[in-house]
């Protein structure tokens, strides 16, 4: 099976996009996923940017979120430290936005007292 990077532009048009040829093509890509003939691999850092750049685009909260958990959800995309990212989403629910919440399980995960910035 082979393994594909995919970029963060592919979720952004997928979650934003109204171009029905487009939205065709991602919608390819993801069933391959999907059904197994292929694997999808986004790295940590590529999943902070989707994220940041999400959260500016989609204004509903609760949709914001759920699309995250939609991409953490996808069978076969391989995120990197994806325990963390599951628990920032989860820590979203509380109210914070994504940076507090990675934030926050960060220093919960290395049992840190706070950030000097």
């Amino acid at each position: 099976m082979k393994t594909y990077l995919i970029l963060p532009e592919i979720f952004l048009n997928y979650f934003t996009s109204t171009d029905s040829e487009v939205l065709d093509e991602i919608e390819k890509t993801l069933k391959q996923a999907e059904s197994g003939r292929i694997k999808l691999l986004l790295p940590e850092g590529l999943f902070f940017l989707l994220a940041i750049k999400l959260e500016s685009q989609i204004k509903k909260r609760d949709v914001f979120i759920d699309c995250l958990e939609s991409i953490l959800n996808l069978h076969n995309l391989k995120v990197r430290n994806e325990l963390v990212l599951r628990k920032t989403v989860l820590e979203m629910r509380k109210g914070k936005s994504f940076i507090e919440s990675y934030k926050s399980v960060i220093l919960a995960m290395l049992a840190l007292d706070g950030v000097i910035a």
